[in-house]
């Protein structure tokens, strides 16, 4: 039997201590890197709430591109659809095009303008390489030269989100889905996609007004309730839509 306060029992208390101790520093060491990288990411999210607004001020918009598949001349063919939102009067508008590109990229601001009659005064994107040349982070940084030549024509602002952050521009991301639903479904049989705009465009004329405060509000009078700059249907240096 081994005395409680023998120098052997001592010895054997100490070495468990060393050893839990040498344990919890492991630990420690090893669950380090998982607390700072729930830390950052806190952080992160914490910049990012600071940096989403929770209410839209007028005259802000939100653009983006949707893909759906359609019969064009009896052949299954996927097309692009861009669209732009106003989240402050819930307005929108919607234009299918044979791919997603800087030409009809521009095609589809230059037709959303000439439809809510103004120009908004800050237009918020994801990081698509067509707005997009360098990022710095996980936010587009410098647009593209295209996207440049299109933002000094028309003179309004940018804001890219973070990357795989769809719910800052979680307006124009809705009406997207809303857009495949009600316009891509069941899949349209079409002859010509210009034909097919022109229907959309007649459907936002007449039915697809949006409401402020239980009022409809007819799209020619939305830069009233929107803050929109004037112009909205001039072609781009150089001839280009």
């Amino acid at each position: 039997m081994v005395c409680l306060h023998s120098p052997r029992r001592r010895q054997l208390y100490a070495d468990g201590n060393e050893s839990r101790s040498i344990e919890i520093q492991r630990r420690a060491r090893s669950s380090l890197p998982l607390y700072l990288d729930r830390s950052r990411k806190s952080n992160a999210e914490s910049r990012w709430a600071r940096e989403s607004p929770l209410a839209h001020p007028p005259g802000e918009a939100q653009a983006d591109f949707g893909e759906a598949a359609v019969w064009l001349q009896d052949k299954l063919t996927r097309v692009a659809y861009f669209v732009m939102s106003l989240p402050y009067s819930d307005a929108f508008f919607c234009q299918v095009f044979p791919r997603e590109c800087t030409e009809t990229f521009q095609e589809g601001h230059c037709r959303a303008f000439q439809f809510f009659g103004g120009v908004p005064t800050r237009i918020s994107y994801d990081n698509s390489r067509i707005a997009v040349a360098k990022f710095v982070g996980r936010r587009g940084d410098t647009p593209t030269r295209e996207f440049l030549r299109l933002e000094s024509h028309f003179l309004f602002a940018h804001r890219f989100c973070l990357v795989r952050r769809a719910n800052e521009k979680g307006h124009v991301e809705g009406l997207v889905g809303f857009a495949r639903r009600n316009f891509m479904v069941p899949v349209p049989r079409i002859d010509d996609l210009e034909e097919f705009n022109e229907q959309l465009a007649r459907w936002f004329r007449l039915d697809g007004r949006p409401q402020l405060q239980g009022h409809d509000i007819p799209p020619p009078h939305l830069d009233r309730y929107a803050s929109l700059l004037p112009g909205g249907a001039g072609l781009l240096p150089g001839g280009d839509r």
